[in-house]
């Protein structure tokens, strides 16, 4: 979590109540390279966070994680939240691209929307 914190304030949000979190989302902003290294199958997930400084400057941003509560879902709130982080990281830095490995069908969606609503390049990996 501090190397996260170091890459960007904005890596790490939430909307959460007196009880806890009810959306947590985690973006991990990177390079080009490292980006293409992982669409492409080349790296995992844990090596993104391990070729990415906060000494750099920023192309893309990773949707790495997204949980929302089941009462919040369909609301907007994780969008707005994501799109809050994004707006956050790009003012810092020259973000082109988005990036994702989903694993929902609401988690391809998400990023499609935000890709559309941001003007990113939506980048996919398949496996």
């Amino acid at each position: 979590m501090k190397k996260l914190a170091a890459l960007h304030p904005a890596t790490m949000g939430e909307v959460a109540d007196e009880k806890g979190p009810l959306i947590w989302v985690l973006l991990i902003p990177t390079t080009q390279h490292v980006m293409e290294e992982f669409i492409a199958g080349k790296i995992s997930e844990r090596e993104i966070l391990e070729k990415t400084s906060p000494d750099q400057k920023f192309e893309c941003i990773y949707l790495c994680s997204v949980s929302t509560l089941k009462e919040m879902r369909g609301k907007g709130e994780t969008k707005n939240l994501c799109l809050n982080q994004f707006k956050s990281i790009c003012k810092d830095h020259p973000v082109k691209n988005l990036y994702v490995w989903a694993f929902s069908e609401s988690g391809e969606k998400l990023a499609e929307s935000l890709a559309a609503e941001t003007g990113l390049e939506l980048k996919k990996r398949k496996d």
